[in-house]
């Protein structure tokens, strides 16, 4: 199998794979659960206009920012990414905007030649370094995503004890 087809094999499994990807973590998500911020988050530091850091809305608009950078990295290339800003918003425009921005990433991904995955980008590392390290950020979130699930679910226990 050729390089860039291995990729996105991985790419792809890390956002819709069944029980371990971004959209298996993400399905059935409610607008109340999205905005849920569990105790053990409610240090973290909160930016101005964004949702509050630990919930599931954070994490979708996080990763959205981070694929419109890595898109901007690899068309730039090998010129800096201007800074992307979080978009915050209702959970529905969250997903869509995330499925928007992962589809016009894996796009750009697509379209490359195999000679160009080599490609140093302005970190100094190569496209296809990028490209890992997306698969593996994606599966971090999407645990963690699980997770704030789970701890959603879990609040009422955890509020008796």
């Amino acid at each position: 199998m050729m390089q860039k087809s291995e990729l996105l094999a991985a790419f792809d499994a890390a956002w819709d794979r069944p029980w371990e990807s971004i959209m298996s973590a993400l399905e059935g998500v409610s607008e109340e659960e999205a905005v849920f911020q569990h105790p053990a988050f409610s240090e973290e530091v909160s930016e101005a206009g964004l949702p509050l850091p630990g919930t599931v809305l954070w994490y979708v608009t996080h990763l959205a920012a981070c694929y419109r950078m890595y898109k901007a990295a690899i068309e730039l290339r090998p010129g800096a990414p201007p800074e992307i800003e979080q978009v915050p918003s209702s959970l529905s425009a969250a997903i869509a905007d995330l499925k928007q921005t992962r589809d016009e990433l894996r796009h750009v991904i697509a379209n490359l030649s195999e000679h160009e995955l080599d490609d140093e980008l302005h970190w100094g590392n190569s496209i296809v370094d990028l490209v890992r390290g997306i698969v593996r950020h994606d599966a971090w979130h999407g645990g963690q995503i699980a997770i704030v699930r789970r701890l959603y679910r879990m609040r009422e226990a955890c509020e008796k004890n």
